[in-house]
């Protein structure tokens, strides 16, 4: 069985600009921007916010619109807002 993965979508912060995405392996580490206290933090995917976090690509910030998890896709399993709203 491969790693789990999580693909994000993104655009560059404070634009309208092209959507961008990603798809990464869960362990993988990427950096990140702490909304609330602007603190620069590593992450692994699998522990990142939509809600909580800007990325940060080569010192330039993204608002991340999305973060799918494909092994729960790949597994039939439905999105968390399906789940909530049953």
């Amino acid at each position: 069985m491969g790693t789990r993965q999580y693909q994000l979508v993104y655009r560059e912060k404070g634009t309208r600009g092209a959507v961008l995405q990603k798809t990464l392996d869960a362990e993988a580490r990427v950096n990140v921007r702490e909304i609330t206290s602007l603190q620069l933090l590593q992450l692994r995917v699998s522990n990142i916010s939509l809600y909580r976090h800007n990325l940060v690509l080569e010192g330039r910030p993204y608002d991340i619109i999305n973060i799918i998890d494909l092994g729960a896709r790949q597994l039939g399993v439905p999105p968390a807002d399906t789940l909530a709203a049953a």
